[in-house]
């Protein structure tokens, strides 16, 4: 047996890991030799596994709460979408920024999936109610986005603000930086990507009905040209 240790420095173990993954995927160990990860790699690796269940958790409960509220099961799956949008602006920042991913990243992640999706449940719940009221979906759309658009951004400023002295800790940097660099992401892309996934869906849903719509209206009418003649 032999023992191969290193200093991490500012980077998590599991960068280590992948990068000794693809160095033996090139140059493989002989027969009858083999890796056994432990020390940090062990606890990272438990630790990785218990955050990604209970963001899963998160996930579950929140699409629950919002089939209660709107009484679909497609319209949160589209405000969910608000939480991948955030995963953009935390990967593209981290990549500019040069930090590392780390367990508090991933526990950034948690508690931002709870933050983001309020600015798409009130965008969408705007547009439903106008709808309500009768008026057209392109129409409501806009004025959703305008009406919205000023309690949204201060909301989201907020919570940036709020989370901004954590960037000045060495430590919590990292969570500091994934809740607001996806808050921003999710803030400016959710004005547009959710609306148009919203409106995409209720033209497919609407699409059907209009050509049985048509189909009906031809038959009556070749049927009363028949009949008159």
């Amino acid at each position: 047996m032999t023992y191969v240790t290193g200093e991490m420095a500012n980077r998590s173990s599991i960068y280590a890991v992948f990068d000794q993954l693809f160095y033996f995927t090139r140059h493989p160990l002989p027969a009858g030799y083999w890796i056994k990860w432990d020390g940090e790699w062990k606890l990272t690796t438990d630790l990785f596994r218990d955050i990604g269940l209970a963001l899963t958790a998160a996930t579950a409960l929140i699409y629950m709460l919002l089939v209660g509220q709107f009484h679909s099961f497609k319209i949160p799956l589209i405000i969910l979408g608000s939480i991948p949008l955030s995963l953009i602006g935390i990967l593209v920042a981290f990549a500019l920024n040069g930090a590392y991913f780390s367990a508090l990243s991933l526990i950034g992640v948690i508690a931002l999936a709870g933050m983001v999706i309020r600015n798409a449940i009130v965008l969408l719940e705007f547009i439903q109610e106008r709808l309500r009221e009768g008026a057209d979906l392109q129409h409501a759309i806009l004025e959703a986005g305008a009406v919205r658009f000023r309690p949204i951004l201060l909301t989201s400023l907020a919570s940036i603000l709020g989370n901004a002295p954590i960037l000045l800790d060495p430590v919590w940097a990292g969570l500091g930086w994934t809740i607001i660099t996806g808050m921003l992401a999710s803030t400016a892309l959710t004005m547009v990507v959710i609306p148009l996934i919203y409106y995409g869906d209720r033209l497919k849903r609407s699409q059907p009905s209009s050509e049985s719509q048509d189909s009906d209206h031809t038959q009556d009418t070749t049927g009363g040209e028949r009949y008159a003649s």
